[in-house]
Parts: structure tokens; C-alpha cells; sequence
């Protein structure tokens, strides 16, 4: 396709270049025409070829011709063929950078996260770590039960919804009483953890980041909330925790950030998880951002009550701004034990 336009854009625009004095005197409309369409086949072409220089190179030429053209066809034409090439130049430009735009920004292809590659990351990173205490989650692969979706729609772009897929891996890495729980969604958008396990019980979260890729633009946000304490022993349903939360990585592109938060303890429960019944602790965290790219989202999160492992998340939420986004979806852990 690129090639055709390159071939066709060349042989409409270099004629009127030749014959110069005799076409733009007879034949003008149609040298003028015919020049402006092969110049935009021309940076079509190369911008399917993937060269933006050539591309802009060639948008001047179109540009440098149409301020030539009124020029030389005569003083009684010139006014409106002015007006004519200006508004043709405008067309150009805006569908040549529409058609970059779209080019760059174009819907990210995701791809399943394997199991492979979470083996070896945990093998490197685990490595480089002293033992873990006990009566923390056990370091290895994880893997949970999928479902849901979320949706990020983006004003002349379009909108990427992306379906999880029925099993997400996790890599679970330990130290001492800390560990780090890497859920990949896909290869392309994974959501990080730090947890530690307070000496005298409960959970705390110290960081939470966030790797994204939609519409060919990477989105790293790495954040901490204060106080840290997710649950404490003794915690009764209704238990609130408000939260003040700051930017620790990554640039904001939506201007400064005001985010605040909080969790809710919601019960003691009972669950069963790889055909074992288990103890958690059922929280709600409940995170409000407010900028140019405003945020609310709720999210269910279930805490074995023996290790601090996650064994369910749910959530919910809803954003708008320069985009908007809308996400629904639910990972339930299937096993207790690791794999390594």
C-alpha cells in the first residue's frame, strides 16, 4: 500500500513541474489539483513506511507550491486561489498529522503474561533475597482465576477494552517480613505490591505500582499511602482508615495529583482456596484522584489471616478527564502453595 501511493503520488506530482509555464497557463486548475493530491499520496506513503521526516518534507513541498502557485497564475486569480491553498494546506497538514497521531497512538496489542517468564523473573529476583520469616506467604508463582474487564477510551483515538484472560500468574518475592506481589494482567500491564507483616499482627502496604501500555504510550505510577496499616488484630467491621497518598515514581501527565484514600475493615470471614478452607480478612479500599485526570474506585481486597496472603481482589471504578476509563473485574487465588 505504501509503496503504491509513493509510485502514484510521483507520478501526479512531479509533471506540473516539468511542463511548468505552459500547463499552469492553459491548465492551471489541473496542475494545481494534481500536484496537491500526489503530494498528499506522497506523505501518505511515507507515513505508512514508517518515515516522518519524509513525510514532513513532503507537506512543505505541498505547502511551498501552493504559496507559489497563486504567485505566478495571474493577478485576477489570485486572491480566491490564495484562500484555495491555504484551506487546502490546512486539510493536508491536519489529516497528515491526524494520520501520524493515529500511527503512533494506535490501540496497544496485549498478549498473555506466561508462566515461563514469571518463573524466571522469581528465580532472579528471589535470588538476590535473604530468607523469608515465617508466617508470611511463601515466595513462588502464583497463579489466580480471572474475570471482568476494563476499558480505556481516549477522544480520537477510539476506546482499547481489554478482557482478562482466565488464569493471571503472580510473582510472590520475600525478605525478612516484607514481600512484593507482582500480578501480570498481560505482558504489557502489570500491578505491583509491597506488603510486611507487623511484628505484632496485621498488614501493612508500603508502595503500590502500577505498569500500564495503551494507545503506544507507557504509563508507569508508583505511589505510598499514609498510614500504611491496611488491618490490625482486633479490627472491628466498620473500622475506617483514611489515607493520604503521594506520587514516589513516575511523571504525572495529567498535572498535579490530590489522592486520598482508605480502608475499611468489613468482616472476618471464611473462604475456601485450592480445596482448603481458610480464615480472611475482608477490606475495602476506597481511592479518590483528583486533577486534570480524576479517579474513583472501590476495591474489595480478601486477606488470609494466617500469612497476609491476597487471595481474592475485586474492583470497581471509573475515571474521566483527558480519558476515560471504567474497570470491573475479580482475581480469585486457586492454590496456597507456590510453584517454583
Amino acid at each position: 500500500m505504501a509503496l503504491t501511493l509513493l509510485i502514484l503520488g510521483y507520478l501526479l506530482a512531479v509533471p506540473p513541474l516539468v511542463v511548468f509555464r505552459k500547463m499552469w497557463r492553459r491548465r492551471w486548475w489541473l496542475a494545481y489539483g494534481a500536484h496537491m493530491l500526489g503530494a498528499l499520496c506522497i506523505a501518505s506513503g511515507w507515513l505508512l513506511w514508517g518515515s516522518t521526516w519524509a513525510m514532513a518534507v513532503n507537506i512543505l513541498w505541498a505547502l511551498g507550491f501552493g504559496v507559489a502557485f497563486p504567485i505566478h497564475a495571474g493577478r485576477r486569480r489570485r486572491a480566491w486561489l490564495v484562500a484555495c491553498t491555504g484551506l487546502a494546506a490546512s486539510l493536508l497538514l491536519g489529516g497528515a498529522a491526524y494520520g501520524l497521531l493515529r500511527s503512533r497512538l494506535s490501540k496497544t496489542k496485549v498478549s498473555k503474561a506466561t508462566e515461563g517468564e514469571a518463573f524466571a523473573d522469581f528465580r532472579h529476583n528471589q535470588a538476590n533475597l535473604k530468607g523469608a520469616a515465617k508466617g508470611i506467604p511463601l515466595p513462588g508463582v502464583y497463579r489466580y482465576a480471572a474475570s471482568g474487564h476494563y476499558t480505556v477510551s481516549v477522544s480520537g483515538l477510539g476506546s482499547d477494552k481489554r478482557t482478562l484472560p482466565e488464569t493471571v500468574p503472580a510473582v510472590l518475592v520475600a525478605e525478612g517480613r516484607c514481600w512484593t506481589l507482582n500480578l501480570r494482567y498481560f505482558k504489557q500491564h502489570h500491578r505491583t505490591i509491597r506488603y510486611c507483616a507487623r511484628s505484632g499482627g496485621g498488614l501493612r502496604m508500603m508502595w503500590l505500582e502500577n505498569r500500564n501500555e495503551f494507545f503506544g504510550l507507557k504509563h508507569l505510577a508508583k505511589s505510598r499511602c499514609e498510614p500504611d496499616i491496611i488491618y490490625l488484630p482486633g479490627d472491628e467491621p466498620g473500622h475506617r482508615r483514611p489515607q493520604r497518598c503521594r506520587r514516589l515514581e513516575g511523571k504525572s501527565r495529567f498535572g498535579k495529583t490530590n489522592a486520598k484514600a482508605s480502608f475499611t475493615y468489613l468482616a472476618a470471614e471464611s473462604m475456601t482456596i485450592g480445596g482448603k478452607k481458610i480464615r480472611v480478612h475482608h477490606v475495602r479500599r476506597d481511592l479518590e484522584v483528583k486533577s486534570l485526570q480524576s479517579a474513583t474506585i472501590m476495591q474489595h481486597l480478601w486477606y488470609s489471616a494466617d500469612t497476609g496472603m491476597l487471595v481474592r481482589y475485586r474492583v470497581h471504578g471509573r475515571g474521566s478527564g483527558l480519558a476515560t476509563f471504567k474497570s470491573d473485574f475479580q482475581l480469585t487465588l486457586l492454590d496456597l502453595s507456590p510453584r517454583r
